[in-house]
């Protein structure tokens, strides 16, 4: 007789919180029975159907499939599930298990036709589960038939959740063993080099320990990248053993490649390769031994964008993965780090980590209004500066109206079942490019090199693969093309492809076309040719500018990985004016060599990751690099516009034509070089400068500066001005910017609008614009001169109303030759302490 799991001590407690309104919150250890028994109880305890929001794919459908096999019958009846580009339920499901994508748009359609939700191993905090409690609860009303809501965790700080959500709280203690911690000798932190030898290193050490009790072994890894790079080091190094057989497990395995992982392979001792799906989500039996390398990639964002980042995993998470080792004997776990390594304690949830341009947007088309988003009932509120930050991008991409609703093209953006960042590119795209942009989206999801390196290859098969290859990609022009010539036309054997990965993007491309109504619903079927890169690249643009970079020009030709040069560690340094990536070139036949020697120096990196390493902070990583030429982006006007030397002609008026060398960089290349007339903003920067330099409106310059001045200490002076001054913190900090901003309030966008402009229309209203009272702003001006002469040198006058203190400056090389003035010689500064300062030395010449 099975022995009973440990969720079942409290199932009395169980069907009592069930009976009630209130949420139920259950606290279990992972393989307590917590995520296949809630839901049969649940199902029991309702008349209408429940809905298990599962935060990871893999576990969805396997929990799904295992519950309908205790009840004796195949998924889809009774018992279902649905992911994205699968659905397995029918008119017959009483129990839904679901994804939180999947759920976020059930409950962002209307009322949920269920009686009651189970939020399982809430602890993960996506952003998505986050957003489908909020609003859930946001739309919760007593006594209004709303579904019961149950949240399950296996390392939550619960009673703060119970607390958040008025929930009660439950406990089911777990069987574990004693587990003994042990670190290897280091003094790194986790990190990711050399990280194949180092697991392949510790797997040996544990399997020729003389203490070795025969368990399987659990290897924490941080993704499917890694998961490849152990597994090919470990079977060098193992050679052909019968008795040992090595498992991947990670999000992206089909249902049934996970159960042959987890089924008993009696006789055969297991080393599972994971990433930390098999933390909490899947329980792995016959593990005794954990080999934990420390690091989880997860989403966060950066330069404007969430992407994946790879961090030390938090003191929760460690805890968590060693005590895998003891859920069915005494166990060990070998952290690869040194003990000295002091982590955080836990990983804030994902809502305080990434952009919150999604989260925005399925909110509002849920019904929250964008103002309304940060006041909803959130477990975690997320920050209000990225939510003012996230409405301000939808608005200006037309997402969101001005008043803060979804728009159509909001609604329209959320109908395709990708992020927000690869709908912006499916869109209204041109047809002819339209199943190309389907492609590449399948390419980019599936997340893993579609093209396998040589040399992971079987010796025997490398040439005939290459040869293959050779055949395929003989009109491939760079690492985009190739990949999308392997999707339609690549087979995994015959070119030595990535054969899941492979299969994952074909079917995401072949959903999208049916989405976006394309003729022919499958890239393998796909006739037509790819279209030019000038095409695509051109789109691209367009919809992601923001993945424009180029090379720097410090890397362009020198340690650049070509033949006979040294490779510089990390890649080359690309950079677009807000981050800089590594890059590697790339090498088609996955060999440490060039593809044909001719380096690209821009293009659009469509992925980037994140590594924090060895605590020197955070260094990007972009692959799948489309080449384009700098005069592409300088006609997509991307990068920042800088002025050299400026040239002024004048007119017969005496207004000035001011022309000069303008170069666009972006990411320190010079994209193009023209010498023209000035416009726009950097047109009035440069008529600034003449006005300051009293070229132009020759009067007008030293006025401005008094305004400031008078205007500064008026700011400054206790109980002069009522009124809020912080918007004119900036022009009083600069009169280049307050010009600047005079002359655009004026209209100046081409020279010949400088005609149109009088020394007059520069001036600041001082009083009207600081509010003080009338008189006051003449009595400053008379009383505190921004400038004082005395003998010839000129002195800055700096007024501190606070401390009534005037500070004189001497300027100039003559004035700074000269002693201090006497204090006879002063003007009035009636009621200052007046001091002198020169460098360093400061002299009171009158308190």
């Amino acid at each position: 007789m099975p022995m009973p799991l440990p969720i079942q001590s409290i199932r009395p407690q169980v069907d009592e919180c069930l009976s009630s309104p209130e949420p139920l919150v259950v606290v279990a250890p992972t393989g307590s029975g917590k995520s296949t028994c809630l839901p049969v109880w649940m199902s029991e305890s309702f008349d209408g159907p429940v809905l298990v929001i599962e935060p990871r794919r893999v576990a969805c459908q396997s929990l799904a499939t295992y519950v309908a096999g205790t009840m004796g019958e195949p998924v889809g009846q009774r018992v279902g599930y649905r992911i994205r580009f699968a659905n397995r339920s029918s008119a017959a499901t009483r129990i839904l298990f679901v994804t939180p994508g999947v759920a976020l748009r059930m409950i962002g359609g209307g009322p949920l036709p269920f009686e009651a939700v189970l939020f399982d191993e809430f602890h993960e905090r996506g952003w998505e589960v986050d957003l489908c409690l909020t609003l859930l609860r946001a739309r919760n009303q007593p006594n209004t038939g709303s579904p019961k809501i149950v949240v399950t965790s296996a390392t939550l700080d619960a009673e703060v959740l119970a607390a958040a959500l008025g929930a009660t709280l439950l406990t089911a203690e777990g069987r574990t063993f004693p587990v003994s911690v042990s670190y290897v000798e280091t003094d790194a932190p986790p990190t990711l080099r050399d990280l194949d030898r180092r697991v392949s290193d510790a797997v040996a050490g544990v399997l020729r320990a003389p203490h070795d009790d025969g368990g399987d072994i659990l290897v924490f890894l941080p993704g499917k990248r890694e998961i490849s790079a152990c597994d090919r080091a470990l079977r060098r190094r193992l050679g052909n053993r019968p008795d040992i057989v090595l498992m991947s497990v990670h999000g992206q395995l089909p249902t049934d490649r996970v159960a042959r992982a987890l089924a008993d392979h009696s006789g055969a001792r297991r080393v599972f390769l994971a990433t930390n799906v098999a933390e909490t989500s899947l329980t792995i039996p016959r593990v005794t031994t954990v080999i934990d390398t420390g690091l989880v990639r997860m989403r966060a964002h950066r330069a404007g964008r969430s992407g994946l980042v790879t961090l030390p995993v938090s003191k929760a998470s460690m805890d968590q993965r060693a005590g895998r080792a003891g859920r069915v004997a005494r166990g060990e776990a070998v952290r690869l780090w040194s003990a000295r390594f002091v982590p955080v304690p836990d990983r804030p949830p994902e809502v305080m980590c990434i952009e919150l341009d999604d989260v925005v947007l399925r909110a509002t088309v849920a019904g929250l209004g964008s103002d309304a988003i940060g006041r909803a009932p959130w477990v975690t509120p997320p920050p209000e500066f990225a939510l003012e930050r996230a409405i301000s991008r939808l608005k200006a991409l037309g997402a969101l109206t001005s008043a803060g609703r979804a728009s159509d093209l909001g609604r329209s953006l959320l109908e395709l079942p990708v992020s927000l960042h690869e709908a912006r590119i499916l869109v209204d795209p041109p047809p002819e490019l339209t199943p190309t942009l389907c492609d590449l989206v399948g390419v980019l999801q599936a997340r893993a090199d579609i093209l396998r390196p040589l040399d992971v290859l079987p010796a025997e098969n490398r040439a005939d693969v290459e040869l293959e290859r050779v055949r395929l990609l003989k009109a491939g022009r760079d690492e985009v093309s190739d990949a999308l010539v392997c999707l339609r036309h690549g087979q995994p054997r015959e070119h030595g492809l990535h054969s899941s990965a492979l299969k994952e993007a074909r079917a995401i491309s072949s959903a999208l076309r049916r989405v976006l109504g394309c003729p022919c619903g499958s890239p393998t079927r796909d006739p037509s040719p790819l279209p030019a890169r000038g095409a695509l690249s051109t789109f691209l643009l367009r919809r992601w500018p923001e993945a424009a970079f180029a090379l720097r020009p410090r890397a362009d030709g020198a340690g650049r990985g070509t033949p006979g040069g040294k490779r510089r560690r990390g890649g080359e340094p690309w950079a677009n004016g807000v981050v800089e990536l590594g890059v590697y070139p790339y090498a088609r036949w996955g060999r440490d060599k060039p593809g044909d020697g001719h380096w690209p120096k821009a293009g659009l990196i469509m992925q980037h990751e994140w590594i924090e390493d060895g605590g020197t902070g955070i260094v990007g990583v972009g692959s799948m690099l489309l080449p384009c030429t700098f005069h592409e982006l300088a006609g997509a006007r991307l990068g920042e516009e800088r002025v050299g030397t400026v040239r002024v002609a004048w007119t017969r008026d005496r207004c000035p034509v001011v022309t000069g060398e303008v170069s666009q960089v972006l990411g320190g290349a010079v994209l193009q070089s023209l010498e023209r007339q000035l416009e726009g903003a950097v047109l009035r920067k440069a008529v600034a400068e003449l006005i300051l330099e009293g070229r132009w409106l020759a009067s007008a310059g030293e006025g401005v500066c008094d305004d400031l001045h008078v205007a500064r200490t008026l700011r400054d002076w206790p109980g002069q001005c009522p009124g809020s001054l912080l918007r004119l913190d900036a022009w009083l900090a600069s009169p280049n910017v307050f010009l600047e901003d005079r002359l655009a309030q004026l209209g100046v966008e081409q020279c010949e609008d400088l005609a149109l402009v009088d020394g007059d229309d520069l001036r600041l209203d001082v009083t009207s614009e600081l509010g003080a009272p009338i008189g006051r702003e003449d009595e400053v001006r008379a009383a505190f001169p921004r400038a004082w002469g005395y003998q010839g040198a000129q002195y800055a006058c700096t007024v501190d109303p606070r401390r009534r203190e005037v500070m004189l400056t001497p300027q100039g090389a003559s004035a700074k030759r000269l002693k201090e003035p006497p204090r006879w010689a002063l003007p009035g500064f009636e009621g200052f302490k007046v001091r002198y300062r020169q460098a360093s030395r400061v002299v009171t010449l009158r308190d």
